[in-house]
């Protein structure tokens, strides 16, 4: 009989951030996953951006999780001796007077300013459709999620920290079959299960509203790589004239399959943005595992004392992983309070 501190069910983002704070405190864990190709983590763009949406907000907790993510995935790279995180600035592309007008008074409120940069624009003339200005905007970047995932995933299975299963836990007679099977105990399982965890006998009284999300892989020689363009679809420069653009959102079906009409709409979008030929290379599809409140999913389940969740990073999980890893973390070592933006108890009445 294997004895663990922490069973962590699903090595996606969210699954491996965790795994990886409580190995830092030293606990004793085993991941455990069901692999899948197209998790929504391995289809990710891996976008982290400081002023999203048509309103121009901050993004949620903006001042602390961007430079928290920054310095996690920077340290990860450095252990790994690679590079995980592309830190870039964005470009967001103006194209009506009245848009640029809302962009210069947000940049002149309090809290704003320090995610807008100063420096002059250069490289795209001639490579854009018409449009008034490029804003810069500091603090973005880009997470290569497969890349990390993979690196931890092989190093996890040499050292037996990490177990593939063929089938996905969703009630506990598949929880308690697995744990027989492989002679595993353990003080507590966290469920890191993405959107399977809509279904889950444990989870599936938790408001989820998960999002299908296509994307497309790009070549479009010409096109600067510095930076990472926005025009209501990112233009993320992969290296060698690859770009991954996107993304769609759609709700029916919720699956993984590629649509010719998400690619038509990404495709559209593409010649409202640039004015240079480019070629498909990959279109993939994934479900993103938000939920309703926008808010993540930690903590424990109400009825088993010592199964928890972690869970509903939707589409900023690059993001959201790494602060939120350690804060759940601090919960369960320390009984540091969550926060009631996250905390499940906030659904105590729907179960």
């Amino acid at each position: 009989m294997q004895q663990f501190d922490y069973l962590i069910i699903g090595q996606g983002l969210a699954g491996t951030c965790l795994s990886l704070h409580l190995q830092a405190k030293g606990k004793r864990v085993l991941v455990v996953d069901f692999f899948r190709r197209t998790s929504s983590s391995r289809i990710a763009a891996g976008f982290i951006h400081p002023i999203t949406g048509r309103r121009i907000n901050k993004t949620w907790m903006a001042e602390t999780l961007l430079p928290y993510a920054s310095s996690f995935y920077y340290t990860l790279g450095q252990q790994a001796k690679t590079s995980f995180f592309h830190e870039s600035d964005s470009l967001e592309m103006i194209s009506e007077i009245r848009q640029l007008n809302d962009w210069q008074n947000r940049s002149a409120e309090p809290g704003y300013a320090a995610f807008f940069g100063e420096q002059e624009v250069t490289g795209y003339d001639k490579l854009l459709v018409d449009h008034i200005k490029l804003i810069r905007l500091r603090n973005s970047g880009w997470l290569n999620v497969p890349k990390l995932l993979d690196h931890y995933k092989q190093k996890w299975k040499a050292s037996e920290q990490l177990l593939e299963i063929d089938s996905v836990i969703n009630d506990e007679l598949s929880l308690q079959q697995m744990l027989q099977q492989y002679g595993i105990t353990a003080t507590a399982i966290i469920f890191c299960e993405g959107e399977q965890g809509r279904f889950s006998e444990f989870w599936n009284w938790l408001p989820f509203n998960p999002a299908k999300g296509e994307i497309l892989t790009l070549e479009i020689p010409g096109l600067p790589e510095k930076e990472i363009l926005f025009n209501g679809i990112f233009f993320i420069p992969l290296g060698n004239h690859k770009f991954r653009v996107g993304s769609t959102y759609s709700w029916n079906p919720l699956d993984d399959v590629p649509t010719e009409a998400a690619k038509a709409e990404l495709v559209e979008k593409i010649h409202k943005t640039i004015q240079i030929p480019f070629t498909i290379a990959d279109h993939l599809a994934g479900v993103r595992p938000a939920t309703d409140d926008r808010r993540p999913f930690l903590g424990r389940h109400p009825h088993h004392k010592n199964y928890f969740i972690f869970n509903g990073l939707g589409s900023k999980g690059s993001l959201l992983a790494p602060w939120f890893a350690e804060h759940l973390t601090d919960h369960l070592i320390i009984n540091t309070p969550l926060l009631k933006e996250v905390d499940i108890s906030r659904f105590s009445n729907r179960k």
